[in-house]
């Protein structure tokens, strides 16, 4: 009887011991997940919470269809992606995922990318099609978070970018993607849609303390034909210089069902021969320029059922 007591007793003792280093363990993994998300204390931004362990590595360069189906897990199906997940990448210089060239299915999940110094991205495509982009966290880095080029029917969704030229663009002929639920945020711009990028979904990001929260346009002078047919909603832009801005040929865009406060300049501007865009239902208030602004070259601009509760819209041109 006694025996069993006493190995009653020391069960009961390892088992124990096995529930505090068990405990120890997921606080320390939690520890590591908190000192590498939660940069900005005060600041209401994503969390990442489906990783709480990252894998270090170092900078990815894909070329073609089969070198990323030999580099990573997955079969490159809609239904079997092709996985790049779970990884550090921290470095000064150097693209830290650049991708051309494929047209298999991907996932970019649950990365952490930083450091870079040097002009370069922290993730770069060019002409990629089926790609999603989720749950990362980029900071830091040179020119983009996420630079996209001559590339089409992407998803860039729950990303949590600071500190970049460009939190996101799409530039040359970029067209079919879609921007949902991203953070971006003391950037230059947010996001941007240049140089024919058309027919973009942008759709409940949140934009502040950037240049422009969300800006169409062109890098180039005189500018090519500029990004057509975007549909920009549902977006939250406060603290910036410029909510919205399009500029240089932007025609035929939807800007409906935004809330944009708070910004240093316009809340929505149209500038430089940008027409036939239809702006509608948007909630615009405590802008310290008009709410909405329309240059003398705009024309056959839709402007309906905005909310204006502090500054009231002014025109400078032709609608």
């Amino acid at each position: 009887m006694k025996q069993r007591k006493l190995i009653f007793i020391l069960l009961l003792v390892l088992g124990v011991n096995s529930w505090i280093i068990g405990q120890e363990n997921f606080l320390s993994a939690e520890k590591q997940v908190s000192n590498e998300i939660l940069v900005h204390s005060g600041v209401a931004i994503q969390k990442i919470t489906s990783v709480q362990v990252y894998t270090p590595r170092g900078s990815i360069h894909i070329t073609n269809n089969d070198d990323l189906n030999a580099t990573f897990p997955g079969i490159g199906t809609i239904n079997d992606p092709i996985r790049i997940e779970g990884y550090n990448i921290t470095a000064s210089s150097g693209d830290l995922i650049y991708i051309r060239d494929t047209t298999f299915y991907f996932r970019i999940s649950n990365c952490l990318l930083n450091g870079l110094t040097t002009n370069d991205w922290s993730i770069h495509f060019e002409n990629v099609i089926n790609a999603t982009i989720e749950n990362n966290h980029i900071m830091n880095t040179g020119v983009d978070g996420i630079g996209i080029y001559d590339s089409e029917y992407n998803s860039i969704v729950n990303n949590t970018i600071s500190n970049a030229d460009k939190g996101i663009r799409l530039e040359s002929q970029s067209n079919f993607n879609i921007l949902e639920n991203n953070t971006i945020y003391d950037s230059d711009a947010g996001i941007a849609i240049i140089d024919s990028s058309n027919n973009n979904t942008v759709i409940n990001n949140t934009l502040f303390n950037n240049n422009d929260g969300i800006w169409l346009g062109t890098d180039f002078s005189p500018p090519p034909t500029g990004s057509n047919n975007n549909s920009i909603c549902e977006n939250t832009i406060c603290n910036n210089y410029h909510g919205i801005r399009l500029q240089y040929e932007c025609n035929n865009n939807f800007l409906f069902t935004n809330t944009i406060y708070n910004n240093n300049g316009g809340g929505i501007v149209l500038r430089e021969t940008s027409n036939n865009n239809t702006i509608d239902n948007n909630n615009i208030y405590s802008n310290n320029r008009d709410g909405i602004e329309v240059s003398q070259s705009s024309s056959n601009n839709i402007i309906s059922n905005q909310q204006f509760f502090r500054w009231i819209t002014s025109f400078t041109g032709q609608i």
